[in-house]
């Protein structure tokens, strides 16, 4: 008995380390799991607002998550960790015409071509910022007319909640008197 005390203690130990050890391993790396949820949206939601701007980069993006998803995930990192300090109209950098009119700028010789050029990207820029606004403008009016909707239905519920609690009662009560070996519902 002395001997199986102690031989129990050890195999109880070794059983229970793996556990605890990865217990601990997880409570070390802060378990990025509880991460993903909020990395996901944060994702579908760049992805809503780049899609308005640019669908030929969202396609890519997802194709590139589909193939070669470690490259998806650096990409995404970079672009939804940029700093604080670089803040740009959304969907700028990934615009073909942007970067064309930027590399224009930086290539212009003389004031001249200078001058045209910064003004041909101004015109871009501020095309894609009324986009964006009107776009956002439009999500509004959605927004609003739903809410309208949802505002008239619930004041209708509202008036008809005698019926709709009766309707509710005889449903559920019907539902019961369905199944065997149940009371049939008395009528009121």
């Amino acid at each position: 008995m002395k001997r199986s005390l102690p031989l129990l203690l050890l195999l109880l130990s070794l059983v229970c380390l793996p556990g605890w050890a990865e217990t601990n391993q997880r409570k070390e790396r802060g378990d990025r799991t509880q991460n993903r949820p909020r990395r996901k949206e944060a994702i579908d939601r760049y992805f809503q607002r780049l899609e308005q701007q640019n669908p030929d980069e969202v396609n890519r993006l997802r194709e590139l998550r589909r193939t070669d998803p470690e490259a998806f995930r650096q990409e995404m990192r970079s672009r939804l960790h940029k700093k604080a300090g670089s803040k740009r109209i959304d969907g700028l950098q990934d615009d073909s015409t942007i970067k064309d009119l930027v590399q224009e700028v930086k290539a212009a010789g003389s004031n001249e071509e200078y001058m045209a050029s910064k003004a041909k990207l101004r015109e871009a820029v501020t095309r894609r910022y009324e986009e964006s606004v009107a776009a956002r403008e439009q999500a509004l009016t959605h927004m609003r007319e739903k809410l309208a909707e949802l505002e008239e239905r619930h004041e209708r519920e509202k008036g008809m909640r005698d019926r709709i609690v009766d309707r509710q009662v005889k449903r559920l009560l019907s539902e019961q008197s369905n199944r065997p070996g149940s009371r049939p519902a008395s009528q009121p």
